[in-house]
């Protein structure tokens, strides 16, 4: 067979995808979340600040004749006030945005009813510590009604394995849903391949274990993940599968993580993708910002973001894109 030489995802040829932390404020206080996750520690940018730094992405994918493919995430996004805001007025541009949030589900139902419409897409996250089971299957339940794209991440901590796979077998009875059971890093400050103490048994059925719509998070996030191999013949990738069997590794290969997607965290610090490959890019308040940042070579031992899998993987050989910097991007450049 011969040997797979490029990743990609045809979705990322006409999108470009930001995932903003806009927060570390949570209700939630998990045993395996980092605490810049969760303390509320972090001045976040000001609404004005936030709409600023969205109208420089705009004027990016308008220039680059692309979509935007925007994921809020915390923290937990929907405790702030400006997130609908935030919304409706990316909605209301003339660039095509797709917005996609992060959740633990807590919010009412009344208040998903009024405002689930706005989104593109939901992923919710199942936590065994805190997440009452009963309002999350009810919300579950009420999304797919209204007919939102959702799909729900169980976070597997061990020494609640049961408890989680029970709700997600409940789950996917009861709903027609994409699921995924998330083994978990033991250091999420680091970003590496070290995972909690799963049994063979435990990996066994996060491996094989899938929703009602097995490929429910390609379709719902950025299409499928292509795999070309040295003879240039492609194939369909499961993402879920690549991650879960810890194949998802890249190092040495160039990844275009800052041609077609950033990562923003809580104090507006901008970088490439979720592993922080490439260092600080810099911060979306900078009165003159480039949002135009090159592909980086990978130096991870694993890649453990399904988001970032979507950026572009090539082994070593021409580079994917131009390392130049890029067009300075200004306030009068915004939309």
């Amino acid at each position: 067979m011969a040997d797979i030489v490029k990743y990609y995802s045809p979705f990322r040829q006409q999108a470009f995808s930001v995932s903003w932390v806009l927060s570390n404020v949570c209700n939630y206080r998990c045993s395996y979340c980092p605490e810049w996750l969760h303390a509320g520690s972090l001045k976040r940018p000001e609404t004005w600040e936030a709409w600023l730094f969205l109208r420089r992405v705009l004027s990016k994918c308008r220039r680059d004749k692309k979509s935007l493919m925007l994921e809020f995430t915390g923290g937990e996004v929907t405790l702030l006030p400006d997130l609908i805001e935030l919304v409706e007025r990316l909605k209301s541009s003339p660039v095509e945005c797709r917005v996609l949030v992060t959740s633990n589900g807590h919010r009412s139902l009344d208040w998903w009813r009024k405002h689930a419409s706005l989104f593109d897409m939901i992923i919710l996250s199942y936590h065994s510590e805190f997440t009452d089971a009963r309002h999350m299957l009810d919300l579950c339940r009420l999304l797919r009604e209204q007919e939102v794209l959702v799909y729900v991440n169980v976070m597997m901590l061990p020494a609640r394995f049961e408890q989680a796979y029970e709700f997600a077998q409940r789950l996917r009875d009861e709903v027609e849903i994409g699921i995924s059971l998330q083994r978990l890093q033991a250091d999420l400050n680091r970003y590496d391949d070290a995972v909690y103490p799963y049994s063979d048994e435990m990996r066994r059925i996060m491996l094989q274990f899938r929703g009602r719509i097995p490929d429910y998070y390609s379709r719902l996030q950025t299409g499928e993940l292509r795999a070309v191999d040295s003879e240039g013949q492609e194939r369909s990738v499961d993402v879920l599968e690549l991650l879960q069997s810890g194949r998802s590794c890249w190092r040495g290969w160039w990844c275009s993580a800052g041609e077609d997607q950033l990562r923003v965290d809580p104090a507006g610090t901008i970088l490439r993708c979720w592993c922080g490959q490439g260092g600080n890019m810099g911060n979306i308040r900078a009165p003159r910002l480039s949002l135009d940042f090159g592909s980086v070579l990978c130096s991870r031992r694993f890649c453990s973001c399904l988001l970032d899998f979507f950026s572009t993987k090539q082994r070593p050989g021409p580079r994917l894109g131009s390392h130049a910097p890029g067009r300075w991007l200004g306030p009068a450049d915004g939309i």
